[in-house]
């Protein structure tokens, strides 16, 4: 998918003769001068304070607030953590096809078939994890030729959505070859096939065409999974089952796919929670069908402010009344110029009427409704919001894409609403992901294009906005090549904010799912031209920080990381990467990383490294001290480490220090930490040739 082309920045305008001095011509210490004093660093109050004064202070504005919620992966690139495939399997019912999968899968490959929505990846994680645990299933490349692969060791693998190229490969020779290998490692491998991939002749020894399992089952399992997660009581339990044996809901199911038992169970489990009857729960899953969609847009063609609102509750649906009260009408404008007809301004009588119609019956005309107040926590403070939602389940995605994609101009109206909202906790999350998956299901070569405006702009919420975006697209094994190569343009380019984005859409699900191909595009972050302002640097920094503290929070990810930053240290001084390198040098040296102020599910320290990855803290530290930009640091560290009992066992100092001391010899950094070690403490010789 292609993007617009980077454009230069334009040249900077003189400065007015009334504008005040740059920063840098500003004195050093206070002045008073012309009724202006002037300060080199902090703040200052001139006259008196009437009300209160707010002071704004800590690593980012108030711009800079945004949600950093991290969203789970739903395939990856690499190993799946035990307890994300224990997650995936809980409530799973085997097909009829398993007993064939099994018996396939005994020759160590299986090529399994299935039309999408059919629960064969969930059976293929089943397969794997009943011979290898939970903790040995490896994702692989979702464009990865499964005919030139080869398995490192002895674990599942699973390949989810086999191209068409890679299919064609699969011939009797090929296949023999990757069988015989997978023998020899001692692994089984695992491939989904859409039902639109033509798998050639040779290929039916090793495919099994999947059959959904029974879907009553599979929302019965789903309903007991809740209860056993405390969301349904026994007795709620025994009603929704009860209801699931009605001949309503087997007829909704006929013809109907896994997911769609799963919300039919999720709408029983919420109607007994709330005490509704179970046709409710029918009706809001029609709700969000291609026919109910349809017919409420036919419904708001000719009402402006219906339309407007049906859009703001299908863009921002469960954020709070006012945000989404204040969209819509931001929009209504937009769209009442294109409408056939504007929002009605007179009762049924033809009166004037000046005082409008009550917000929850606007939301009824649409099929939305308020949800019940709750407290909601934001930053530091606590506050009471209402969600908006519509009653039928996916009924926001399937009125967004047709709004986006069916009516022309309309997404133009709603991209340029979107971009002069004000911020409000949770917009970016909310409509990133609403976004992303509009995004997957429109067409052509340029999708992705759609975002460059948020990706590219100036407030980071927007940014977060198109990462969100981003990261759904990522989730389809089909999309996720395109979305990485996207990402892969705009590293490269000058433009720091769309630098920021790659890094922000790097820590998250995207990220989470090619920890290896994050990497590399924050490596080609870093390795652009350097920005030229200050506040660039950090703003780039700090996304930087924000994806690798993010990819972090998984230990099989910590190892992968060091290293990077080893190479970033390796580059040349003055270089971005370098130093961006011995930033994070630092902060594991002296607090942790990612900083205390600092986004992060997981923060470690020096002794962490050292502990948990010997080999790479070994080559960090040894890298570090040989830096004189980071020797000091390090050094201080170290110290830190071998003066406190609790951070020198958690580093395995006693066993890591005798190893450091014999990489002396041509480290004149690993001297000079040695040497100083040894006056601080002489009574500690030098362990190793420091000559």
């Amino acid at each position: 998918m292609n993007a617009p082309p980077d454009t230069a920045p334009q040249a900077d305008a003189p400065p007015s003769a009334d504008a005040p001095p740059a920063a840098d011509a500003m004195p050093a210490a206070a002045a008073y001068e012309g009724n202006t004093q002037r300060v080199g660093s902090g703040f200052a109050v001139m006259g008196g304070v009437g009300r209160d004064l707010l002071v704004f202070t800590g690593p980012g504005s108030r711009d800079e607030l945004v949600t950093e919620r991290v969203l789970p992966p739903g395939f990856r690139e690499g190993p799946y953590p035990e307890e994300e495939v224990a997650r995936k399997l809980r409530g799973f019912v085997e097909s009829p096809s398993h007993p064939e999968c099994r018996k396939v899968l005994g020759r160590g490959l299986l090529l399994l078939q299935a039309p999408a929505g059919s629960g064969a990846t969930t059976t293929a994680f089943a397969l794997l994890a009943q011979q290898y645990g939970c903790g040995g299933v490896v994702g692989l490349d979702p464009g990865e030729n499964p005919a030139e692969w080869s398995p490192k060791e002895a674990r599942g693998y699973l390949l989810q959505g086999l191209t068409q190229r890679a299919a064609d490969a699969l011939g009797e020779a090929g296949l023999m070859t990757l069988s015989g290998r997978l023998a020899e490692a001692g692994a089984w491998l695992v491939v989904t096939v859409g039902a639109d991939v033509r798998l050639p002749q040779d290929a039916d020894a090793w495919r099994v065409a999947h059959k959904a399992p029974a879907l009553r089952e599979v929302a019965a399992a789903r309903l007991r999974v809740r209860a056993a997660d405390g969301a349904l009581t026994s007795a709620q339990l025994a009603e929704c089952l009860e209801r699931l044996a009605d001949p309503e809901p087997g007829e909704h199911l006929v013809g109907a796919t896994v997911p769609v038992a799963v919300a039919l169970a999720e709408e029983l489990g919420d109607a007994a929670v709330a005490g509704r009857p179970a046709v409710t729960a029918l009706e809001n899953l029609r709700l969000g069908d291609e026919r109910s969609a349809g017919a409420t847009l036919e419904g708001a063609r000719n009402n402006a402010d219906r339309l407007a609102l049906l859009a703001a509750v299908a863009l921002l649906e469960r954020q709070d009344r006012t945000v989404v009260a204040s969209f819509a009408a931001s929009i209504r404008p937009a769209i009442a110029a294109r409408a056939a007809g504007a929002a009605s301004t007179t009762d049924d009588s033809g009166q004037p009427d000046f005082l409008g119609t009550p917000f929850e019956r606007r939301l009824a005309a649409v099929g939305a409704e308020l949800l019940p107040p709750r407290v909601t926590s934001a930053y530091r403070y606590r506050y009471v919001t209402q969600q908006v939602a519509f009653r039928g389940r996916h009924r926001a995605d399937t009125l967004l894409r047709r709004l986006c994609l069916e009516h022309e101009g309309m997404l133009d109206v709603l991209w340029e609403a979107l971009r002069a909202l004000p911020y409000q906790p949770g917009v970016d999350l909310a409509a990133g992901r609403a976004i992303g998956r509009v995004l997957t299901t429109a067409t052509g070569p340029g999708a992705l294009r759609l975002l460059w405006p948020f990706a590219t702009s100036d407030s980071r919420w927007q940014r977060r906005l198109a990462a969100y975006a981003l990261g759904e697209v990522g989730q389809h094994p089909t999309l996720a090549g395109a979305a990485h190569d996207h990402l892969r343009y705009w590293s490269s380019l000058r433009n720091v904010n769309i630098r920021c984005t790659v890094a922000e859409t790097c820590a998250g699900s995207l990220g989470l799912s090619r920890p290896a191909a994050a990497l590399k595009l924050l490596d080609t972050v870093l390795g652009g031209e350097p920005p030229g302002d200050a506040g660039d640097r950090a703003r780039l920094r700090n996304a930087v920080s924000f994806a690798l503290g993010v990819l972090l929070g998984e230990k099989t990810n910590q190892g992968m990381v060091v290293g990077q930053v080893v190479r970033w240290l390796e580059e040349p001084d003055g270089s971005l990467r370098h130093s961006y390198a011995v930033h994070v040098v630092e902060s594991l040296a002296l607090t942790t990383f990612p900083g205390p102020h600092q986004p992060g599910r997981r923060k470690i320290r020096l002794a962490d490294v050292l502990g948990d990855h010997p080999q790479q803290g070994m080559e960090l530290v040894v890298a570090a001290l040989g830096d004189p930009a980071a020797h000091d640091a390090v050094a201080r560290g170290m110290a830190d480490i071998e003066n406190d009992p609790a951070l020198r066992r958690r580093a395995a100092f006693d066993s890591f220090f005798p190893a450091l001391s014999k990489t002396a010899h041509g480290n004149r950094g690993v001297v000079r930490y040695l040497l100083a070690r040894y006056r601080m403490r002489p009574s500690a010789a030098p362990e190793g040739n420091v000559s």
